[in-house]
């Protein structure tokens, strides 16, 4: 047998989905995420999962691991070292206000470098990429000597290196006699931007002593570490060894798996816009969808600090299943600060007494009661309303009050969330499916969409793990961006495609030390292109042999279609972006035949709807028929999440997802409110 492994690492659970490619079976188990490390989660969940070690072929690991880091400060000790005169750009940083009128706005976050040990070299390259000055060896041997031993790493960033990296190669190999860590710029970001280009240096430099030791750690696992991929942030899969020295590409691992899994998904029921609704244990990660794509943007944002690195795009809010509920300045707040998996939600029983969101659906009776199914944790609502006794008595309103606003709050947070990213994409968010997975994801769903206005929902096959089916079926790829510096009249066949083979040469020889030389791999180029004096730029779909007359009569469509208008006015080159990638072979989808009888669950869960608790039935999601339908209010289970459908919603089957829609109710009914309404429960 051969069975590949898609592995998923958050913040409270780390889920496992197992393919097998001869008989096409899935497998799927969900452990804690402090199981001892992440090589013995992955030994334990193959254990789990009753697969032989000798039998996997492959692991996709995507992992928050990054993030954190940054998120948490818990980076190494750097040393930056620049330009001579330029040692201070990390601290001037960009002259920009998030909120321009606030005079209360916060004070800009220090950046991750000391002052102390931020270091100057007499170099310089121009624009064009002509070396002005070259490294002097014996000045960088008497800086050695200065960076003080604490420093586990180097980022080095000159003036310009985007254009000509000879000098930042020099300075790294002498750096390199004492240092095991060294980033330089034109290999992490070879872009203009020079602050960018810089922090992102400097994140890399220090994140590069967790990735040995988490890649090291890896080595312990009972499956050799020549078998596992990751997962990175442009959605697709690198080597460890290329992981060892590119860390930061792994910033937004773990969620964009999942925004990759929806876009699939949005493919296969040719849903042309959507977002990606991933509710996970800490934090809850949105993504817009167009034709069956998931957007890439060229810098994001962790935190407060900006990385300049093309990924998936991906807005995330510090509200997830375990995210903690206080009331503080009179207001009720859920996250950004969680329980992650020890001690985990009070409802656990692992040690948490703090109330959370998954107590908040714990405590109002929405979270089923999985008789029959293999769950990894058994759920206490005792335990879930004995967390939220103090806050209700502090606002001297009852537990299921409490409750059902810190539901309102987490969704309202959400909702906030996929407003961003669809304004951001030009596309209206009541027009968008809803595609929800993540632990909590269906749980909350249907608020969160009444909240917007959104009329559909889908729940995924396998949605509490769908960010592990992305993982599973990614393709390996490396994507990287440089700048281009070349007008329009400048932009001839020839020299384009001699700039642009430089480009490719090189991201060929990093992509075949990961893959087989001989293997065929697709190459794909984008041209970020603006008019003379824009700040943004327009990416242009562009082939080989350039065509100077081809890329215009798609530089101007396409501008028409993001600003409203196009001009005769001749364009100009800001970068190209170059992805090389290789075709994993297609997974099936089809899942076992659901069974003819025993939707229903025996038992009833009693729900709160806003007044009293009502008996609301439950059904189980893997005895759904094709187009069977259920009327809301009810729950549907599966093995490893739950499913809400409330009153004015019905849930159907559609191929091996499930569909939510809004329907009209006599009354205007909320969500929240009406479980105990009489329902019909009818099967097609």
């Amino acid at each position: 047998m051969t069975w590949r492994l898609g592995v998923d690492t958050g913040g409270t659970f780390t889920d496992v989905i197992a393919f097998e490619s001869e008989t096409g079976e899935w497998r799927a188990t969900k452990i804690w995420s402090d199981a001892g490390g992440v090589a013995e989660a992955i030994n334990r969940a193959i254990e789990a999962l009753k697969i032989a070690p000798v039998d996997v072929a492959a692991i996709t690991y995507g992992t928050t691991a990054i993030t954190n880091a940054i998120v948490e400060n818990k980076l190494a000790c750097v040393a930056f070292v620049s330009t001579k005169g330029f040692k201070d750009v990390l601290r001037i940083a960009r002259q920009k206000r998030d909120h321009l009128y606030s005079f209360k706005a916060a004070h800009r976050a220090p950046p991750p470098v000391l002052e102390a040990n931020c270091f100057e070299v007499d170099e310089r390259c121009t624009h064009e990429g002509a070396i002005v000055k070259s490294v002097d060896e014996k000045s960088l041997a008497l800086l050695l000597r200065e960076i003080p031993p604490e420093c586990e790493a180097v980022a080095v960033s000159f003036l310009h290196a985007y254009a000509n990296g000879a000098n930042e190669k020099k300075a790294a190999a002498i750096l390199g006699r004492r240092f095991a860590h060294v980033s330089v710029s034109h290999e992490i970001s070879p872009e203009a931007r020079e602050y960018e280009r810089s922090i992102t240096t400097v994140l890399n430099a220090a994140l590069l002593p967790l990735i040995r030791r988490l890649v090291s750690s890896l080595g312990n696992m009972s499956v050799p570490l020549s078998r596992l991929r990751f997962f990175h942030s442009a959605g697709g899969l690198i080597s460890p060894e290329l992981a060892e020295r590119h860390p930061l590409t792994l910033g937004m691992s773990g969620p964009a798996a999942g925004a990759l899994a929806a876009s699939a998904v949005a493919r296969d029921l040719k849903i042309p816009h959507a977002v990606g609704f991933d509710m996970g244990g800490t934090t809850t990660d949105c993504s817009l969808i167009v034709s069956g794509q998931a957007a890439l943007s060229a810098e994001i944002r962790i935190g407060s600090v900006p990385i300049r690195q093309p990924t998936i795009a991906v807005q995330s809010i510090g509200a997830g299943g375990g995210s903690v509920v206080r009331y503080t300045n009179g207001r009720l707040t859920v996250g950004p600060e969680s329980m992650g998996a020890k001690p985990g939600p009070a409802c656990y029983l692992r040690g948490g007494t703090i109330p959370t969101l998954t107590d908040a659906a714990a405590g109002l009776g929405l979270i089923g009661a999985a008789a029959g199914f293999k769950r990894p944790v058994k759920v206490d609502v005792g335990a879930a309303r004995q967390a939220f006794a103090a806050l209700s008595q502090t606002l001297q309103i009852s537990v299921e009050a409490a409750a059902l606003g810190t539901i309102k709050v987490a969704s309202a947070s959400a909702s906030r969330a996929i407003k961003a990213v669809t304004m951001q994409g030009g596309v209206d968010a009541r027009a968008c499916a809803l595609i929800a997975f993540g632990g909590a994801g269906p749980m909350l769903a249907p608020f969160v969409a009444q909240e917007i206005g959104l009329q559909s929902i889908i729940v995924p096959d396998r949605s509490s793990a769908l960010s592990a089916v992305g993982c599973l079926t990614a393709d390996p790829l490396m994507t990287r961006q440089w700048t281009i510096r070349l007008k329009m009249a400048q932009a001839t066949a020839e020299t384009v495609e001699r700039i642009v083979g430089g480009f490719l040469t090189s991201l060929r020889r990093d992509f075949h030390l990961m893959e087989d030389k001989g293997i065929s791999a697709e190459e794909t180029l984008v041209a970020l292109l603006r008019y003379p004096g824009q700040s943004y730029e327009i990416e242009v779909p562009m082939t080989l042999p350039f065509s100077c007359q081809a890329v215009t009569a798609d530089f101007q469509r396409l501008h028409d279609r993001a600003y409203g208008f196009t001009s005769s006015d001749p364009w100009e080159f800001v970068a190209i972006r170059i992805s090389i990638k290789t075709r994993s072979p297609r997974l099936a989808t089809a899942g076992e035949t659901p069974a003819s009888s025993g939707l229903e669950l025996p038992a009833t869960r009693s729900c709160f709807d806003g007044r009293t608790w009502i008996d609301t039935k439950q059904y189980r999601r893997d005895r759904l028929r094709e187009g069977a339908t259920i009327l809301g209010p009810a729950v549907i289970l599966d093995e490893m999440s739950t499913i809400v459908v409330p009153p004015g919603f019905a849930a159907a089957a559609d191929g091996p997802h499930l569909r939510l829609h809004q329907r009209p109710v006599g009354g205007g009914q909320e969500l929240g409110a009406g479980f105990g309404d009489k329902t019909e429960n009818a099967l097609a």
